[in-house]
Order: structure tokens, then C-alpha cells, then sequence
């Protein structure tokens, strides 16, 4: 049906590559990123669009960046020159980068024509940058606009071609927030993309000016003890969705002069009551303690 290059890594590109594979819309080629550790034994685990396009059974072929990113790390210059090869070959319609989490050069964007795509899950131009789901959560905000835009040379600088609104307010975690939106934005995508590869979509230019950034958030971030003794629930409730499963919410105690570090694995919120509770903990060394 369509040519085109995917780019992605994270839950956000997987709710999008479900939306497109129900719409029989399938990538020619997939970028995602090599084996990396991860956990306390540091053993090697592919990215979740690696395991997507294993589950789907898709054929790779060894120029399928998909199977050669798996087997060893490319330069973006390696990268590059791959795609250009196989431009050569079929003409790209457009590529679709959903959390790629790198800046794409000129001469990759150069092969498609300026038709490369991003799923961006923000108000554009508000929340540009690396953490625009987890910011807005912390914010407090209950509705997310899901941005489809035309990527430039800028971070999320480009025209906007879409928005679409999702209500997370039943959602307790990140993952499933960046599912749903990515999946949002796939099947936004399904309905535009005929008049978009055929140029009938009127872009929007952003308001620059307007624009707020956000930051890279690291493992201290999800450190709430002096929340925890100021009682403010509310402020730790969004730092549960936002920070779960990673870096996830946790304070310290002290026991006998040491320092103990308590994780929060689950949190409620009763919007009748208006009351935040904190349902299970886990003190280091211990089991998982349930709060009646």
C-alpha cells in the first residue's frame, strides 16, 4: 500500500504500529535500536518494536535495518546510506518517526522529500523535548493532544498536520499513557495519510514563540521523601503515573541510623472523595506491604 521508513523504540511506537497493522499498513523498513541491558543483571533486552516485528512474524531481510540494528549498532551516516540505497531502488512515500530519541540529520530527512513524520504526544508548540507525557502528567493535566507533525531540522520545530485529544485519567502508568497515545496518533495517521502522501493536508506552522521545553528525567527524580512529609499525596500520585515503571517513586526511612529506601508499587485516587492513598509499599529487603 504504502513505502515508507519507521523509526521508533518505546510504548508510544507500539500503540502506533498496532493502529497501523489493523489498517493493513505495514513499514518497508524499521529503525529501532540494538539490544541494551537493563535490570539488575544487566542482561541484553531488544527494544519493544524488535519484539513487535519478531511477534508479527514480518520477514526481514538483512538490508531491513530492523534485523541489522539488531545485530550491531550503526552510525546515522551507515544508516543514512543504507536508506538511500533502497530510495534508489523504490521511491520512499514518507517516513514515520514515533520516540526515536535521536536528531535526525539533513541528509535523512533529504530523502523523502521533507516527508517525514513524527507522532508527537504534546499541544504543540508546548512540552517540546524528551519527556512531554511525563511533564504534562506532573503538571496535572487530565486531557493530552496527540500532535502529528512534519519534522524538520529543529527539535519538534516542524508543521503541524493533525491534533487529537486523549483523556488519561483512568490510566495509572506511563506505559499504558504512551500506548494509548501512540496508538491514538497511528490510527489519526490512518485517516489523513492518503491526502497527506497526495499534498491535500493544509499544515499549520507552530507559534514559536509559545513553545516550553522540557528536560530528561533521571533516577533522583523519582525521590518523593520530602513529599512524603509534607503529606502531599496529590504531588506524589503524578509522580506514580508519570515515573512508573521507570525510575519509579520511592522515599527513605531511617531504621537503627541506616537509611532505608521504600518503593511505592501502587497508588488510588477516589475523584468522589477527592483522596489520594498510597496502597503498597515495598521496604528494601522486605516483601510488598498492603495497606486495608
Amino acid at each position: 500500500m504504502y513505502n515508507f521508513v519507521f523509526c521508533g523504540n518505546s510504548q508510544l511506537s507500539l500503540g502506533c504500529l498496532d493502529a497501523l497493522y489493523s489498517q493493513n499498513i505495514m513499514p518497508s523498513i524499521v529503525i529501532t535500536s540494538v539490544d541494551k541491558p537493563a535490570g539488575r543483571g544487566l542482561e541484553l533486552h531488544e527494544s519493544v518494536v524488535a519484539t513487535w516485528v519478531n511477534a508479527k512474524n514480518i520477514e526481514l531481510e538483512s538490508k531491513n535495518l530492523s534485523k541489522v540494528l539488531l545485530l550491531k549498532p550503526l552510525k546515522i551516516s551507515e544508516i543514512t546510506d543504507i536508506i538511500k540505497d533502497e530510495n534508489a531502488k523504490k521511491a520512499f512515500d514518507f517516513c514515520l518517526v514515533v520516540s526515536n530519541g535521536k536528531i535526525l540529520p539533513k541528509d535523512f530527512l533529504d530523502i523523502f522529500n521533507s516527508k517525514v513524520l513524527n507522532i508527537h504526544p504534546s499541544d504543540l508548540p508546548l512540552y517540546r523535548g524528551p519527556s512531554p507525557l511525563e511533564s504534562q502528567i506532573l503538571d496535572g493535566l487530565q486531557n493530552i493532544i496527540v500532535s502529528i507533525m512534519q519534522i524538520d531540522e529543529e527539535i519538534d520545530h516542524g508543521s503541524v498536520l493533525h491534533k487529537n485529544c486523549l483523556d488519561i485519567s483512568n490510566f495509572k502508568n506511563i506505559d499504558k499513557i504512551e500506548y494509548a497515545a501512540g496508538k491514538l496518533g497511528g490510527e489519526s495517521l490512518c485517516s489523513i495519510l492518503n491526502n497527506y502522501i497526495n499534498n491535500k493536508i493544509i499544515m499549520q506552522l507552530q507559534e514559536h514563540a509559545r513553545a516550553t521545553f522540557t528536560k530528561k528525567f533521571k533516577k533522583e527524580d523519582g525521590d518523593v521523601t520530602l513529599d512524603i512529609e509534607n503529606n502531599n499525596l496529590e504531588k506524589i500520585y503524578r509522580k506514580f503515573i508519570a515515573f512508573t515503571p521507570w525510575p519509579s517513586v520511592y522515599f527513605f526511612i531511617k531504621k537503627d541510623d541506616k537509611k532505608i529506601r521504600v518503593k511505592i508499587t501502587d497508588m488510588s485516587y477516589d475523584a468522589a472523595t477527592n483522596i489520594y492513598k498510597i496502597e503498597k509499599v515495598i521496604e528494601e529487603g522486605k516483601k510488598e506491604k498492603v495497606f486495608n
